[in-house]
Order: structure tokens, then C-alpha cells, then sequence
């Protein structure tokens, strides 16, 4: 098996978002920032994002804006939650090329591969222990990085 870096940037990860998602919810967390861990401008990451959102509401499920970031916030992707299974999930996410989805059942985190090869779904903890509320107008589109 290769050893990827990003699978372990995967694992170190806060959710920002604006209220609670229902504990009773499963659902998948899928961006379409930075294809296979690629850093593209924010111009460039945010016109993949509003194509995600269009394939996704073309799934007819419920969804929410959420950020992925680093601990620290040195990193921030929008994304997405998406009330549909797993498989959906993954096949959405490949087609915006993403080595990975956060995948979140009976209120555990997982990290799930999609393009990534040789590795195996990952327990991350407690979906809970992931999470921030805030309001999600600070987080303007200036603090999203491309990087």
C-alpha cells in the first residue's frame, strides 16, 4: 500500500455549520474543493462547487452548507451534507474527483476512500466531537482557501 499524506490530513478535521443535524440522520460529507488533494483557486474551487450543489439537488434529498477545516483553520473547504447513502455519496464525490467522504451513521464519523486505493473506511470517533456552531457568515468566501 502507498502512504498518502492526505489520509492522515483527513483524520485531523473540525466541521464548522450553523445548527444541528438530526442525531436520528445519517449522512455523508462531500466537497468539491481541491480534486485528488490538487490546490486550485478559489475561483476554480467554487465553480466546482456550485456544479456539486446542482448534481445534488438533483437528487431530491435534504442538504446543508458546512465547512471542513483544519483544527487551526490554516485549511477551510465548503461542503456539503447530504442526506443519502453511502454509495450515492462515493459516486458523487469521484465525479468531482475526491479521494475521500466523511461519512456519518448512528452519530459516529467515518472517513471513507472513494478514489483512494489500499485503504479501509475509518471510525474517527463521535460525530459530536467534530463539530462547531457558528454562524456561518463569518465564514465569508475570503476565509475559504484554495489551499
Amino acid at each position: 500500500m502507498q502512504i498518502n499524506p492526505l489520509w492522515d490530513l483527513y483524520q485531523n478535521v473540525v466541521f464548522e455549520l450553523e445548527q444541528p443535524l438530526g442525531e436520528q440522520l445519517d449522512f455523508a460529507i462531500v466537497t468539491a474543493f481541491n480534486p485528488r488533494g490538487l490546490n486550485l483557486t478559489l475561483g476554480h474551487n467554487q465553480t466546482l462547487d456550485r456544479a456539486l450543489l446542482a448534481d445534488i439537488e438533483k437528487l431530491g434529498v435534504p442538504y446543508r452548507r458546512l465547512f471542513g477545516c483544519a483544527p487551526d483553520k490554516s485549511h477551510i473547504e465548503a461542503s456539503w451534507a447530504i442526506a443519502t447513502d453511502k454509495e450515492t455519496a462515493c459516486k458523487l464525490a469521484s465525479k468531482y474527483q475526491q479521494n475521500a467522504i466523511y461519512w456519518v451513521e448512528s452519530n459516529f464519523l467515518y472517513l471513507t476512500p472513494c478514489l483512494l486505493e489500499g485503504y479501509a473506511e475509518m471510525c474517527l470517533g463521535k460525530y459530536p466531537d467534530f463539530v462547531t456552531y457558528v454562524e456561518l457568515s463569518s465564514l465569508s468566501s475570503s476565509k475559504v482557501l484554495s489551499s
